[in-house]
């Protein structure tokens, strides 16, 4: 059988979840990141329901869950603290049936 090689370039989000997914699928998986180690870049990130289920498709809803917080408010500030953005999420899991979760950038690194 031939094995099946990808050469993913960027570590970011996409990068790295694509690669998880190859491998799970047997690929031989090479990675290239320019930056010099994997730090967390910002306060951390939001997993709607579809990022949800891709994640656990991937075999990581375990520690995604273990890692974050279920939340039910959406919300971004300026700089100064004034309110951009404030939204409800409880409807995307009463739509889609899986909750939308907050994680620490500082867990992705872990």
């Amino acid at each position: 059988m031939v094995t099946r090689r990808a050469i993913i370039a960027g570590g970011g989000i996409a990068g790295l979840v694509v690669a998880r997914g190859l491998l799970g699928l047997g690929w031989d998986v090479t990675l290239y990141e320019q930056a010099p180690t994997f730090a967390p870049v910002g306060a951390g990130i939001m997993r709607a329901p579809n990022g949800v289920r891709a994640l656990s498709w991937l075999g990581l809803g375990q520690q995604l869950r273990s890692m974050s917080m279920a939340h039910g408010e959406a919300a971004i500030r300026d700089s100064s603290g004034r309110w951009l953005l404030r939204t409800s999420v409880d409807a995307f899991e009463q739509r889609f049936g899986v909750p939308t979760y907050a994680l620490a950038l500082t867990c992705i690194a872990c």
